[in-house]
């Protein structure tokens, strides 16, 4: 494998991204080989190079999760880190760079999880699985954030106002109009 792959996880018990990484991984940390990517609250460090998208609300939500640094856009996109106790390295992000030691590390975490062993967490089943080709973490959120309804009102253009006929005034129907209603108004 030349490129890390992006993961499927799917489980009913993961309800956000908080719960994936602050508790799944963080649970996995030792067989990962991840431990140095976490604080001493046991939260992950703003600097570790994982990157994960929600995908879907479902039953059974779904995350797509990617070992790799973020992109200078995604960091520029991230929120300030809570806590001040973040050394400048940890703010400032490897912004893409990424050594061919982190890129073997990102290679055999995906490994490991992949590796077939069934996964439980909090007693329900955890689906890991290799996401199908083309689809990762940035085209994902590229998707979500352009099928926002504000966007969609942007780009959408607006019909003219109703023009008024000559006979009473009144705006010509463009909609569906059920029988009822059109005897009603005859009358």
């Amino acid at each position: 494998m030349s490129t890390v792959p992006t993961l499927f996880i799917r489980c009913p018990a993961i309800p956000s991204r908080h719960v994936l990484v602050n508790r799944f991984l963080f649970d996995l940390r030792a067989e990962l080989g991840i431990a140095e990517w976490f604080t001493e609250d046991s939260v992950l460090r703003s600097d570790a190079p994982v990157e994960v998208v929600y995908a879907a609300t479902s039953r059974k939500p779904y995350f797509l999760v990617e070992f790799r640094p973020p992109t200078p856009e995604e960091w520029r996109r991230r929120k300030p880190p809570l806590s001040n106790a973040l050394t400048s390295s940890e703010t400032q992000g490897d912004c893409g760079e990424f050594s061919s030691e982190k890129k073997e590390l990102a290679r055999r975490c995906a490994d490991r999880l992949l590796d077939g062993s069934p996964r439980v967490f909090n007693g329900h089943p955890v689906v890991i699985s290799t996401a199908a080709p083309g689809i990762t973490v940035a085209t994902t959120r590229v998707k979500r954030e352009g099928g926002g309804g504000g966007r969609r009102g942007e780009n959408s253009t607006r019909s003219p106002p109703h023009e008024l006929n000559e006979k009473g005034g009144k705006p010509t129907p463009i909609s569906f109009t059920p029988r009822a209603v059109k005897k009603r108004r005859a009358e």
